[in-house]
């Protein structure tokens, strides 16, 4: 293993990002107590994986089951990714992992819109039938 000399003579074995997290905190300086306070501290953001996962489900049943599944689905995601964002807003300092909740918000918003494009469709196709 190597060893990496900070400007306050300690010595830290240099860790790759595969390690555990615990090796990576005991690599953080004894004066840095606050920033591993805060990284022990964070959780993961609530309703960010639901968002994210309801986004991305709506954009594909938008295209099934005539477009309706879809739009219901975005618009429980953009709920989510809006109760999730925030939380983070309100605490920014205590969650980690906005991104979920940002791309959450943005597929929830492709598959509403895909949602009622497929209805309008299917609408269309259904009255110009004879």
């Amino acid at each position: 293993m190597e060893f990496i000399k900070h400007n306050h003579d300690e010595y830290d074995p240099k860790l790759s990002n595969r390690e555990a997290p615990e090796k990576q905190l005991a690599a953080i300086n004894k004066t840095d107590e606050k920033e591993r306070e805060t990284y022990l501290r964070k959780e993961k953001l609530p309703y960010s994986r639901a968002a994210l996962i309801l986004g991305i489900s709506s954009i594909f049943t938008a295209f099934c089951c005539f477009g309706i599944t879809g739009v219901i689905l975005g618009i429980i995601g953009l709920n989510n990714a809006k109760q999730a964002i925030a939380l983070q807003e309100a605490n920014p300092q205590q969650y980690t992992g906005i991104s979920n909740a940002n791309t959450g918000k943005t597929t929830s918003v492709i598959g509403i819109i895909f949602g009622i494009l497929m209805s309008l469709l299917y609408a269309a196709v259904l009255t110009t039938e004879k």
